[in-house]
């Protein structure tokens, strides 16, 4: 299978399981601008490394 597909598959599934966390626990009582609370999409990165760490390195996730 081509290598882009791969990536481009395993983004999708990435974000079809990910979830929004306050980046800070209780926060939410302030917002941070006209009631807007920071928060980051998190996944669990059980999918394979070399992939992971190509979409690190092009910049489109963070590990």
């Amino acid at each position: 299978m081509n290598r882009d597909v791969v990536k481009d598959l395993t983004l999708m599934l990435m974000y079809l399981t990910s979830w929004d966390e306050s980046l800070v626990p209780g926060l939410r009582k302030k917002p941070d601008r006209e009631g807007l609370y920071p928060k980051v999409r998190l996944c669990w990165k059980g999918y394979d490394f070399d992939i992971l760490n190509g979409l690190n390195w092009s910049g489109i996730i963070i590990l």
